[in-house]
């Protein structure tokens, strides 16, 4: 073993626990490196992690004529061979040759350990092979190595990202959150680690759901006629059952004013209803039974439960619910989602009908979003009327204002490699008026209603034969 050897060998196992790194100018003879007596590939076969060899380049990116280079039998000095710029400023002055070159790649090293001074200095000189530019004139791995140096792409992430929670790695789409419709866009920032642990920033931005709005399913089914039994049980008391979807609770409330219990559920599902009437008093129960049984269809894969009961008096109504549902879909990490809503209305005897509710639902999370909070308020005013034979005719408007408190616990960058966590809170509004109204002769039926999100028409037409 030659005393350059030696030497090498002997600095690198120094440096060993401290997971430094040697970077060494390949040669200015324009030869390969096995070719001297001491030549480097032993060395990289050895103890590889430990050193960079830095052959050198002229400002077209071609290797200088000067520069040593690897051979085609040392395989492990080519993969710890790397080019740069064979010209460098250093202090008193200028570096010139494989010298040069090194010095360069030195410089990159010490850039990158003070932006990510916890990630080892091995890892990062791996960095530097793993992201130099092969798209450079004549590239041959035996006489180019691993490729141009290039600073720009070891400061970008290298490999897969995700985002560290704890000691949990999500996937990037965990800091994609949707909101419903009528919120508008809210940007936050969070942390985000490549393969080699190292951190970045990554900017977000909420996304809304589409603006088909529920009301117009709401609105659309004003007025149509549903299925239910009743059965006297006295001369002054009668039960009636019923099984109907949450899209139709418009129709189903003991006033009939609100599409009251349309948000029970994520989706319409189907809910079986009983009431019983005496005298002037009225009571009601519904429930979410589709998972009971052994109901595996696709509905009820989400294991939901509801119920919803109310209480009349003449004209005066107060109707609530409460519903658990899994939240997956919701967001990313979401758990159950709870919901309940308390609604009080009034009908009179000639058609007019008003109506106000207030509903919440809450949901839980283990991953960014900690919890999602919604609060909805509606005012309601209806009426429904006939004039002449067989024309009948109907209006409803109402307010909305919604409310959506978003708690996030998001990864931050503090600049030196690690990660802290800060709270964020996102507080959103939203309002929404709505307008129905439908008429119904003969043969001719037509509904019109809008809102923020919708504003259609329908007219059908039916003939007998």
């Amino acid at each position: 073993m030659t005393p350059v050897d030696v030497q090498i060998r002997n600095a690198i196992q120094t440096i060993d626990d401290s997971n430094a790194v040697i970077v060494h100018s390949a040669g200015n003879n324009g030869m390969e490196n096995d070719s001297y007596d001491y030549g480097y590939g032993s060395v990289v076969g050895d103890l590889p992690e430990h050193i960079l060899v830095v052959g050198g380049v002229d400002l077209d990116g071609e290797l200088s004529d000067f520069s040593d280079y690897p051979s085609d039998g040392s395989t492990a000095l080519i993969q710890r061979f790397i080019l740069a710029p064979f010209q460098s400023e250093v202090v008193g002055g200028s570096s010139y040759g494989t010298s040069g070159a090194a010095a360069n790649v030195s410089g990159s090293l010490a850039l990158m350990k003070g932006r990510w001074s916890s990630t080892p200095a091995t890892q990062l000189a791996q960095i530097l092979l793993d992201t130099a530019d092969k798209d450079i004139p004549g590239y041959n791995p035996t006489t180019h190595g691993a490729g141009l140096l290039d600073l720009e792409a070891a400061f970008s992430p290298v490999g897969m990202t995700s985002i560290p929670m704890g000691g949990a790695s999500l996937p990037m789409s965990a800091a994609s959150i949707r909101l419903p419709a009528g919120y508008g866009e809210v940007s936050f920032s969070s942390a985000f680690v490549d393969s080699y642990g190292r951190d970045f920033t990554a900017n977000f931005t909420t996304t809304s759901e589409n603006s088909t709005s529920s009301f117009l399913s709401q609105a659309s089914s004003m007025n149509n006629s549903f299925n239910e039994t009743k059965l006297a049980l006295s001369s002054d008391m009668v039960a009636s059952f019923s099984s109907r979807s949450t899209l139709e609770q418009s129709n189903d409330q003991m006033a009939g004013v609100t599409p009251f219990g349309y948000d029970m559920f994520r989706s319409s599902r189907n809910i079986q209803s009983m009431s019983l009437t005496t005298g002037d008093y009225r009571y009601a129960f519904s429930a979410n039974l589709s998972d009971i049984g052994g109901d595996t269809s696709a509905q009820n894969k989400t294991n939901a439960k509801g119920i919803m009961m109310g209480v009349g008096y003449k004209g005066v109504e107060l109707n609530a619910y409460s519903s658990k549902e899994d939240a997956e879909g919701l967001f990313y990490g979401a758990n159950e989602r709870h919901a309940n809503g308390l609604e009080l209305a009034y009908k009179s005897n000639n058609g007019l009908a008003l109506g106000y509710s207030v509903a919440q639902e809450m949901s839980d999370g283990f991953a960014l979003l900690k919890e999602w909070k919604g609060t909805t308020q509606s005012a309601f005013v209806r009426f429904d009327g006939a004039f002449g034979k067989g024309i009948s005719y109907g209006f409803m408007t109402g307010l909305e204002n919604k409310n959506l408190n978003l708690s996030l616990e998001l990864p931050q960058s503090t600049g030196d490699g690690s990660i802290a966590y800060a709270n964020k809170n996102m507080n959103l509004s939203s309002q929404n008026l709505k307008t129905a109204a439908y008429l119904n002769m003969d043969k001719v039926k037509a509904k019109v209603f809008a809102d923020h999100y919708d504003r259609a028409f329908h007219v059908s037409y039916q003939e007998n034969f």
